[in-house]
């Protein structure tokens, strides 16, 4: 199944692209790829980077996919599932979570927002 596709209608990925990114992110050394279940189900998964804050001298990890199944959503997975990921991080001596949210994407902000995030900073991008 295409993910991506079901984030954003217009697009289209060959199967080599979606083969070829998962192994690219698999084979990055700060890069982990996590799969979420419900009852030995694949609903979703996660990809994070791992980076250091230079201004607080602290690990971080940057949360750059966390998708769950459309059959799957609210049913408490999403919730569930970061639960987990946050615990996980913090015996690894992770101090922060980061994420990307697309300002039109209302829902995911909410999201965020249960999980207890505040807004940090803005990213302005400009199409040239």
């Amino acid at each position: 199944k295409n993910y991506f596709k079901e984030l954003d209608k217009k697009f289209k990925a060959s199967e080599l692209w979606k083969k070829k990114f998962l192994e690219m992110n698999l084979k990055k050394k700060d890069t982990g790829v996590f799969w979420i279940k419900s009852e030995s189900i694949i609903c979703g998964f996660f990809i994070v980077d791992k980076t250091f804050s230079h201004l607080s001298y602290k690990k971080k990890i940057y949360l750059r996919d966390f998708y769950i199944k459309k059959e799957f959503r609210h049913k408490g997975i999403g919730l569930q599932s970061f639960s987990q990921i946050k615990k996980y991080f913090k015996k690894k001596n992770v101090n922060k979570v980061e994420v990307e949210i697309l300002k039109s994407n209302k829902k995911v902000i909410n999201f965020w927002k249960k999980n207890k995030f505040t807004i940090k900073s803005l990213k302005y991008s400009l199409n040239i």
